[in-house]
């Protein structure tokens, strides 16, 4: 095999990779997408939407699942230097840990709408304020990956943002813990917990999206020759 068809192939395993990231990360964004609808349908009392909507949720993170093992198998492959390998796998096996964390989130939302708990809408305003920040936090971490490859700089700058929208995110988790002592303090103990459990979720979603923007900026830098 000559050194320029094999240099072909590796362009071409390259762009076939990145395209499976682009995937991969639209169906994470689309997953933590149906979590802020269903959060926001819950808090309208809408149950039987809410439900539908983390069915669909259950759906995009299976084949989340699904691409972020094929990326791994075109990883092993070995055409990529090995950091590249190494880093890449990192940043897809950490944006698919937000997808995993945004399910498990809809998995409790989903039991405490099945046992009709009736939830303060102060303590459904913070969850739904949250939801919606980690759906921009998904969307400038895709793009971020979009861009990386045309422009650097607008690739750190999605990173930055991503960095801001979590720390907006942590001021929003400790506020609703405040919330919790004023509308939550007379909940049975597996509600409150329970409570408790969805979010600190979404505050995981937040946390991986962050550390996924980490890897995503060491990746950027090497592109640039930084």
């Amino acid at each position: 095999m000559s050194e320029r068809f094999l240099g072909w192939l590796i362009i071409r395993r390259e762009e076939r990779i990145f395209a499976m990231v682009k995937n991969h990360l639209t169906k994470v964004l689309d997953t933590v997408t149906e979590l802020h609808r269903a959060i926001t349908q819950a808090a309208q009392r809408n149950l039987e939407e809410a439900n539908k909507t983390i069915d669909r949720l259950h759906e995009h993170e299976h084949e989340a699942d699904r691409l972020r093992r094929a990326i791994a198998e075109e990883l092993s492959k070995g055409e990529l230097p090995p950091k590249d390998r190494e880093d890449l796998f990192r940043f897809v096996d950490r944006a698919d840990i937000v997808a995993r964390w945004a399910t498990d989130c809809a998995r409790n939302l989903r039991i405490l709408m099945n046992a009709k708990i009736e939830v303060a809408d102060e303590i459904w305003k913070s969850y739904v304020e949250i939801s919606d920040k980690l759906v921009s936090c998904v969307k400038a971490l895709k793009q971020g990956m979009e861009e990386m490859y045309k422009a650097v700089d607008s690739a750190l700058e999605r990173i930055v943002e991503i960095e801001e929208l979590e720390s907006q995110v942590d001021v929003l988790y400790h506020e609703a813990k405040e919330k919790f002592l004023v509308y939550a303090m007379d909940a049975k103990p597996p509600v409150f917990q329970l409570l408790r459990d969805i979010l600190h979720d979404l505050e995981q979603v937040a946390d991986i999206c962050e550390d996924a923007g980490d890897i995503l900026r060491l990746i950027a830098i090497r592109v640039s020759g930084g």
